[in-house]
This record gives structure tokens, C-alpha cells and sequence, in this order.
């Protein structure tokens, strides 16, 4: 079993790729992005890892539901907009990146690179 601490900074890197800063990353980090975070968003922003870290006082009820619905939103991007043009200007995109920036800025993160 992972410990709390690693599953928060696991939880913590998926919704930094999300909102990767698009200045300072180039396609080929895009590309490994989109690819890890594929699957990352789906075991980190479950409630199966939410609820414990809920529970141990590293996250709130409002940021659960704001991650659970952040999961909404990259669930509903279509499978053609999993690429590195659609993830730098597509509006589905856009809306995860300002979900996830706020998040990051409830949980204190202000280093936004993994």
C-alpha cells in the first residue's frame, strides 16, 4: 500500500501535467504528459485515493469535489484531443488547466514542474 504522503504528491504531480505551464514545455514533455497523466487522472483523481487523503487531513471536502469534477471534465475530452496541439489550444483543455491551476493554488502549490 502507498503511503498518504506519496499518493498526495502523486495526486499533486497528475494536476501539475494538467496544467503544465505551455511557455516552458516543449511538445516532446507534452507528449510524455499527455501519456502518463492518461492514466494518472484516473487513479489519482478517484475517490478510492481522495477519501483517505480526506481523511488524513490533506485534503478538504471543496477540493475533493473540485478534483472529482475535474475528472469530469478530462473524462468528456474526446480521444482526438489527447495531443499536444489540441492539450496547447483546445477550450476542453483550457477549462482542465484552470480547474487544476486552482486547485494547485487551494493545496498551496506554488512550484508548478515535476
Amino acid at each position: 500500500m502507498i503511503e498518504l504522503s506519496n499518493v498526495h504528491n502523486l495526486l499533486v504531480d497528475a494536476l501539475i501535467m494538467v496544467c503544465a505551464d505551455l511557455n516552458a514545455i516543449s511538445d516532446s514533455d507534452v507528449e510524455d504528459y499527455l501519456r502518463e497523466l492518461e492514466g494518472d487522472y484516473y487513479t489519482f483523481f478517484d475517490m478510492s485515493n481522495l477519501l483517505p487523503l480526506q481523511e488524513g487531513g490533506m485534503l478538504t471536502r471543496d477540493q475533493i469535489d473540485n478534483i472529482a469534477a475535474l475528472k469530469i471534465v478530462i473524462n468528456k475530452i474526446p480521444v482526438a484531443l489527447w495531443n499536444k496541439d489540441a492539450f496547447r489550444n483546445d477550450s476542453h483543455w483550457e477549462e482542465a488547466r484552470k480547474l487544476s491551476n486552482s486547485i494547485l493554488n487551494s493545496l498551496g502549490v506554488s512550484k508548478r514542474q515535476i
